[in-house]
């Protein structure tokens, strides 16, 4: 080998590896703010899901009614900082379909496994044999179940469909999102999420968006990702983006418009207000807290950013483990002697298994990959 080959291939191999850090590096920024921000979220939902578990179980009424309409106020917040934080994470990779894969590998290795023993939880809790369940639904319909497809939503257990749908979802913005990262690497995405933007509009527009498939490719959830994306890019001062957010707020209302107008039926006049609303202040809150984080320093305390590294498993179990508590409870105290401890009890529970699944589980899966900033 001659003298200028090998320099231009030591060359080649010096500027990949020097992307390569520029990768690694992009992919462990970590916003404490933020991870509090999932976990107040996270723990709006599992209030509204335990405040009927509470009534059914002791008949009091200590989680305030006011927090089960929070819930959908939590999902969409959760959504913009899915978007937001892989962004933050990849926006600034130089793309290809390693980065991709990576992306999506991780996005797999995360989400799976604890559906998986959700599944089984949700199997044991009906007390259904799994021969049972492979008679009672088609075949493909219990791959559906395990690959998370919305052919399943019909014959998903009840506490588990909520999960399913949302898990859906983010997985379909996680392919998209992968699918822009491959083609257009991530100092392009701008161009990326505005068609990724325009498509869901067009979508809206034409399809019945009552429907399963079009639910979720065309959903307020996607916007809501593709809103904390632009959140991002504006904040890595890219001022392209800051025109794009103003313009994803404008075509959000305008989608919105045929509902907010009473077009539609009660539940989606309804629904798209409040999506329209809560996306808006999510994208805003998200922003902020992480400008503070990244501009002034501001952070808040470490415990509370590590209720939402587990956020995740407190999300996809709380429904089993505060009925599990509530029933054991019920069957060794009177609930009348129990007053507030009972609902106290199950809460803590709920903490304390999702964070010990994050320790045992989840932490350790993700151990051989860049930890910060989870999506």
């Amino acid at each position: 080998m001659s003298i200028g080959k090998a320099a231009t291939k030591h060359r080649s191999r010096r500027r990949n590896a020097q992307e390569y850090l520029v990768d690694d590096n992009a992919m462990t920024q970590r916003y404490e703010n933020l991870q509090a921000l999932r976990a107040a979220a996270t723990m709006a939902v599992v209030l509204a899901n335990l405040y009927p578990i509470e009534w059914t179980y002791f008949g009091t009424q200590w989680i305030p009614r006011m927090i089960t309409r929070l819930e959908s106020a939590a999902f969409d917040l959760l959504f913009v900082l899915s978007g937001f934080v892989v962004t933050v994470r990849y926006g600034r990779s130089s793309g290809g379909a390693r980065i991709a894969t990576r992306f999506l590998l991780r996005r797999a290795i995360r989400i799976y496994p604890l559906y998986w023993l959700a599944m089984a939880v949700a199997l044991l809790q009906s007390g259904a044999t799994p021969r049972a369940l492979i008679e009672a639904a088609p075949h493909a319909s219990l791959l559906s179940q395990l690959g998370l497809l919305p052919a399943a939503f019909n014959c998903a257990d009840d506490w588990l469909l909520a999960q399913m749908r949302a898990l859906s979802v983010g997985l379909y913005c996680y392919v998209v999102f992968a699918l822009l990262l491959a083609i257009m690497g991530g100092r392009r995405l701008v161009v990326g999420l505005l068609v990724w933007t325009s498509v869901i509009y067009l979508g809206r527009l034409l399809a019945d968006i009552d429907e399963r498939w079009p639910a979720l490719f065309f959903g307020f959830a996607a916007l809501e990702f593709i809103g904390g994306a632009f959140a991002a890019k504006a904040m890595e001062d890219e001022v392209s983006s800051i025109p794009a957010i103003f313009a994803l707020l404008a075509g959000m209302l305008f989608v919105a418009t045929p509902w907010t107008l009473g077009l539609g039926s009660w539940q989606q006049t309804l629904h798209a207000r409040d999506s329209l609303c809560f996306a808006i202040i999510g994208i805003l809150a998200v922003w902020c807290l992480a400008s503070l984080e990244r501009i002034v320093g501001i952070k808040v305390p470490r415990c509370l950013s590590a209720l939402g590294d587990a956020s995740y498993p407190m999300w996809l179990f709380h429904v089993a483990v505060g009925s599990g508590t509530a029933t054991l409870l019920t069957r060794i105290v009177d609930p009348a002697r129990l007053h507030g401890l009972g609902i106290t009890a199950c809460i803590a529970t709920v903490l304390l298994i999702g964070c010990l699944f994050h320790r045992l589980i989840e932490r350790p899966l993700l151990a051989r990959r860049p930890r910060a900033g989870d999506a």
